[in-house]
This record gives C-alpha cells, structure tokens and sequence, in this order.
C-alpha cells in the first residue's frame, strides 16, 4: 500500500471555555456573567481562554454566547435639590436629563508571541456588544480563521491560548446622569472545523513490527512512489512469533496453550519454525491443540542451534508459527480461538494416588478366593502372583516375551518367580490363558475364578498375591484452579508448582436408578441412532462427563437451518470448565457414536457436537421492604435465590435445571424475588445477558436473547437495591 498524500481534518462543537477573565476576576464558564463589569470604561476587557479550539491553527472557529441586557444606575452626582416655592418660574423646576452609557465599539484581538493583533481585518464585530438591536434577549455568533501565530499567554497568573475583546468606544460616556446598559453572557461556547482539504501532518509516529519511529511528513513523501506506512515482517503469510528470554536447547519442551474452544470445521495446517545459525528453521512439534482449536500441550525436542535475533524491536530467541494456506483468514471472527496464554514447563497431571501396594494371601484352597482391598476408588491396577516352582519352561518362556514375567532374588539361595494376572471384565469367556480376575474398582473388590478354563493363585503362599494400584478419582478429584500449590519431595531447578486450569473429568460411580436408566435405554436404540432420543441417550452414555443433551434436527453447529443436519448439544457436569475442556469430551463422543450413526453424516461432516451459548443472566432491580432491619438480609437472601435459580444443571422452579433454548420470563423472575418472604414490593425491573464469543462480550436483552437456539442460562452479576417503603 503506497500513500501520495495525507491530509488532517478534524472538528467539535460545544466546548466551554477553559476559563473567563472579565473585568480582572474570573467568572463562571457555565454562568451568567457582565464581560466588563457593572460600569462600563473605556478599554476595559474580557479575555476568553479555551486551549482545545485555539491551537487549531487554520480552523474556522465559531464563538457563541446568549446575551442579555441589564440597566446599572450612574452613581457620579448627587441628587438635584429643588427649592419648592407656591410660583416659581419654569428654569427653576427643569430636571437634568438621564443617558443610557452603552457599548459601541469594540476591539476583539489575539496573542502573536509579540504583542496583541488585531482578529479581525474588518469591522463586523465591532459593534456585537452594542443594545444598536434591542435590550432583549440575542443570540451572537462570531467566526473567524485561527490564526497561525496564535501563541499562549499569561493572563491572571495561567498561560494558555486566548482571545480578547476591549472596549474602545462608548456611547454617553461623558455623562454624569443615567444608567449603564450592561451586557450580560451565558451559554459561551466555541466549535472548530477544518475546511476545503484539512492540514498536511508535520510528523508522522510508526509503529512496524514492534519497531517505534518517528519522522517528518517531509521525509515520508520525498519518494516518487509515495509513502509506505505498513511494512510486513519477513515472511507474507499470517504468522505468530513468541520470544523467550532463555535458549530452548534441553528438552523435552513441554508449553501449556490455554486457548477457547474454537468452532472450526478444518484443522489450520501450521508451520512452526525457530531461528538459529542465521536463519529460520523448521521445527518438528507435537501438537495436542490441534491448530490451535483447543487448550493442550505443545511438545518439541530443544535446539543446540537456537540463536539470539531482534524481532520486533525486541532481542531473544524466537519461535514462529506461520499460517502457510492462510486457513484462518476465512474463519469468522466469532469462531476463531482466543488465546489467553502460553505457559512453558507444563505437564499433564492426574489427581491420583500412586503406587499403593496391598499384599494378599489366599489361604483356603477350597473357596473361591474374593478379597476386599483396603483402598478405594481405585483408578487402574496391577495383580502380580508369586507362581515361583509352577511354572514350565515354555510358560516361562511365553510370559516373559509379552513382558509379564518378573523373577526376584529374595536372597542369594532364593529367587521367586512373580506373575502379572491379566483384568476381565467376567468370567464367562473361554479364555487361552486362565490368569484372569475381576476387579470392582468403586467398592475395592478383587476376585478370582474357580472355573474349568480358569487359575487360582497358588495357595497357602504368604503374601503370594501383590496389588500395586493408582487410587482416586471420583468428583473430588476435579480440583479448582490453584488448588496445588507444591509438590511432596523437592526438585532441584523448581521453585513453584501450582495449577493454572482445574481439574475435569473425575465421576462417581453409577448410581443404581441411572445404569437401570442407561439399561431401558439401550433396549429401545440397539446402539443405533435413527431418532432424536436415540442421538441423546448414546451421546450420555459416551462419558460419565455427560450431564444432559440436547439433539436437534436440522441445524448446524452455529445454529442456522440446514436440512441434513443433526447438532448435539452437550452439558456436562462442570460446565464451567467447558472453556478448556470441551474439546476432549467431544472427540470421546464422536468416537463412541461412530459406528451407532449413519455413515453419511459421519463422511460429510452432518454430525456436529457444541457446546450451549451460554448466556449470563443479569438482573437489576430496585425491592422495598418494610423494615429497615431487613434490608441487608433480604439483598442477600435475595442473590442466594437466583444464583441458585440460574444453574442450569439444579436451578429452576423443578431443580432440575434448564433445556437449551428455554429461557426463563419476566414474571418467573419475578417470582423468584418475590418468593422472599420480606419482599414487599419490585420496580425497575431490567434484565439483560452477556454471551462471551470470539472474545467479545456481546449485550443482550430478553427479545435477543431467544434468537439464540442453543441459548442456556447461567447466573451473572445481578444489581439489587433495598430500601424501606
């Protein structure tokens, strides 16, 4: 882009003056004020200061006031005595007349550095304070050029821009009888406006690359070909660079991408690069965000080669992630990802106890062996069995070529032979080899089969049977943000751990009344999608993470009509971690429905998995009660109610919460509040929403909220006044 002129215009209307000087005191701007004071003289002055208009140099400035007249008695001779007689003649009763001592001329000028010049080349306004067109009520208007030597100046101790006007002539002003004719102003104010082409620039202020210069407006368009202002980096195509202060040479190199949850349809294919000996280089990553569509790690080996650079105006080692088919440039801005930071030194973490060890003995070679285990919820496990004197060569030999082998020297004369047993989930299978138990990971139970094709652990072997596990889970597992705060050894090189995100993912067992739910409804789909119910019920049994869904026809992800379509709409339990976490609920989903829908829907992209519009839910209203000590008791029970009200998973009147696209009313609302006991009376009831999208807060009011399809409620920040009645 190549400019060949730039040409500044800008204008304003309504601006006050900064201050009045009149008659040597300052006056109200906003008031009502005598420019010159109760009695008029010769060369008496107001000055009218206003630095925002003045210093528009070559502007055409409008000055405009309101102007009033009012009459001040003459005060210079005392009053005639008159010596009364019953005849007297005529010349001994004449009264001196009166004048009007008025405005008739004036001198507006300006500051030049120097001295005072005269404003105006004319006489047009000359005459703007004279009563020449009646004492009532006018409105002047004065314009003139700024003129290009206008400079500050110090008037009752202020410098600043001014312009003055100074009587010079008055009419009757040798009177000693009468009354003054006074103008008094309100209403100043001052406009600007550039005309014709505006001004030419004298610099120009650049900003390229991170790069911060300066120069003349001379300089910029000496060149033939005009002036450049926007000036790319080396590389043409859309690109991220980030700096680190320190070479990345050890590895592996682990970055946390906090990123939303983008809507894209296509992953952005993306070239990432590094720059070390002179130039930029490839660099080979593990991308767990997938183009940046969702938060995940970034992986990748350190470079010995990394190499110090100035990108930007800034100096350190540099990384690039270029948009080589510029992908993104076709992408709403409402579905692009929003980044909200990248965070070096991550690691992936579960909230899980390990290495628990329990050692077991089965001592009754008659029962079948059931153990209850000391530790639960048990997240995964290993089951080793001391089989030291049962095992054949070619046993040996098979175990040990699949890795499940161990043989351990108690002692220089003993070695025991250990075993991993291998998990089913029953015992009905006919299996090739029979070490095989059940493991009840909620209760903690471990069993073992007596059956034809199956092994027992040898018995009467002490602590013949070792269970090493990882233990946790469940919903308290899902930690909050900043829960960890440490670790419990110490590591050289680390002083800080803690968890930027919360934890996602962690479910009770299945309650009885929910697997006698999932189990009725499997028995009407037959793992197979063809109605709406079914899209629903599959997708809940897909993850434990499933709170809700909500199947509908004929829409797409961003929720317009188009026939062919199926959209899910998933809410999970924590929905408030959706942000970071959705991501991964989805592709467990749409991997666990791929082979229970029609292929077609799968192949041309028909199938589509969002998250709700959720939509915060804000409430503003003004509550009377009756007693005063009942105010603050009634504000918050009062936010209590609809914090509650507003959870989408047990808010509601039902507690059940909301379906998507429901929204609640006025008059539920209403209710709500109402539903306080204290609560005598409700006016100026506003509600409004704010939908988070793209990184903007978009403002809703009721009507615009159910344009939304897969809009669902969640509480916001809500605005209670309580007075007394």
């Amino acid at each position: 882009m190549s400019i060949g002129e730039i040409r500044l215009k800008s204008r304003a209307a309504m601006i006050a003056p900064q201050a009045i000087y009149a008659a040597g005191t300052d006056v109200d701007t906003h008031g009502y004020y005598s420019p010159f004071g109760e009695e008029l003289s010769i060369y008496e002055e107001v000055y009218f200061s206003c630095d925002d208009v003045f210093s528009k140099k070559g502007s055409e400035v409008t000055m405009s006031f309101l102007m009033d007249f009012t009459k001040i008695p003459l005060n210079l001779t005392d009053k005639m005595e008159i010596d009364w007689r019953l005849i007297m003649p005529r010349s001994a009763v004449r009264v001196d007349p009166e004048y009007d001592i008025s405005i008739t001329k004036v001198l507006w000028e300006y500051f030049n550095g120097t001295g005072w010049v005269r404003l105006f080349d004319d006489n047009r306004y000359d005459e703007v304070f004279s009563p020449i067109t009646g004492t009532g009520r006018q409105k002047k208007i004065l314009r003139f050029i700024c003129p290009q030597d206008m400079a500050p100046v110090i008037v009752n101790s202020v410098e600043s821009r001014c312009i003055r006007a100074r009587i010079v002539n008055l009419d009757n002003r040798f009177k000693t009888k009468g009354q003054y004719i006074v103008p008094m102003l309100s209403e100043t104010y001052f406009s600007y406006e550039y005309q014709d082409k505006g001004l030419p620039p004298q610099y120009l202020y650049e900003e390229n690359n991170g790069i911060h210069q300066l120069n003349t407006a001379k300089n910029c368009f000496q060149s033939l070909r005009g002036y450049s202002p926007i000036r790319l980096a080396g590389d043409q195509v859309p690109a991220v660079y980030c700096c680190f202060s320190s070479s990345l040479e050890q590895g592996p190199i682990r970055i946390l991408a906090l990123l939303g949850a983008a809507a894209l349809r296509e992953r952005p294919r993306l070239k990432w690069q590094y720059f070390g000996n002179g130039k930029w280089r490839d660099l080979n990553v593990a991308d767990e965000t997938k183009g940046f569509q969702n938060s995940g790690l970034i992986s990748f080996n350190g470079k010995p080669d990394f190499e110090k650079t100035s990108c930007f105006g800034k100096e350190g080692y540099w990384i690039r992630i270029q948009d080589i088919f510029s992908g993104y440039d076709h992408i709403p801005k409402k579905d692009l990802p929003l980044a909200e930071g990248f965070l070096i030194n991550s690691v992936k973490a579960w909230t899980l106890r390990t290495d628990v060890e329990e050692s077991l003995t089965y001592e009754d070679f008659a029962a079948i062996p059931e153990f209850q285990l000391l530790h639960r919820p048990i997240f995964d496990a290993q089951i080793w069995v001391n089989e030291t004197g049962n095992l054949s060569k070619a046993e040996q030999n098979s175990l040990q070529k699949d890795g499940r082998i161990r043989f351990i020297n108690v002692n220089p004369n003993n070695t025991e032979t250990w075993v991993l047993w291998q998990q089913t989930e029953s015992f009905y299978e006919n299996p090739e080899d029979g070490r095989k138990y059940t493991l009840d990971k909620a209760n903690g139970i471990l069993r073992f089969s007596a059956g034809t094709n199956y092994r027992l652990p040898p018995p009467g072997v002490a602590n013949g049977i070792y269970v090493n596990m990882r233990i946790g889970g469940g919903e308290e597992g899902n930690l909050q943000k900043g829960a960890i705060t440490g670790t419990e050894l110490n590591y050289g090189f680390i002083n800080q751990v803690w968890n930027p995100i919360g934890f996602s993912g962690g479910c009770n067992k299945e309650t009885p009344d929910e697997a006698m739910e999932r189990t009725a409804a499997a028995y009407k789909h037959h793992h197979r999608a063809v109605t709406a119910a079914d899209y629903e019920k599959l997708a809940k049994e897909a993850s434990r993470m499933v709170y809700r869904t909500f199947c509908f026809t004929g829409r797409m992800a961003d929720g317009s009509r188009k026939s062919g379509y199926i959209t899910l709409v998933i809410l999970q339990k924590d929905y408030e971690k959706s942000h970071y976490y959705f991501h991964s609920l989805r592709d467990i989903i749409m991997e666990y429905m791929k082979d229970k829908v029609f292929e077609n829907l799968l192949t041309q992209n028909r199938l589509q998995i969002v998250s709700p519009d959720f939509i915060e839910i804000q409430v503003g209203a003004e509550v009377k009660v009756q007693d005063f000590n009942e105010i603050f008791q009634c504000k918050r029970q009062i936010m209590q109610k609809l914090h509650t009200f507003f959870n989408p998973i047990s808010g509601n009147f039902t507690g059940n919460g909301f379906s998507v696209g429901v929204l609640p009313n006025r008059s539920q609302i209403e209710t709500v509040i109402k539903s306080i006991p204290s609560v005598k009376e409700i006016s100026n009831l506003v509600i409004s929403g704010n939908l988070y999208r793209g990184g903007e807060v978009i403002e809703l009011n009721m009507e615009e909220m159910r344009k939304y399809p897969f809009a669902l409620p969640v509480d916001g920040k809500h605005r209670i006044f309580v007075s007394t009645e």
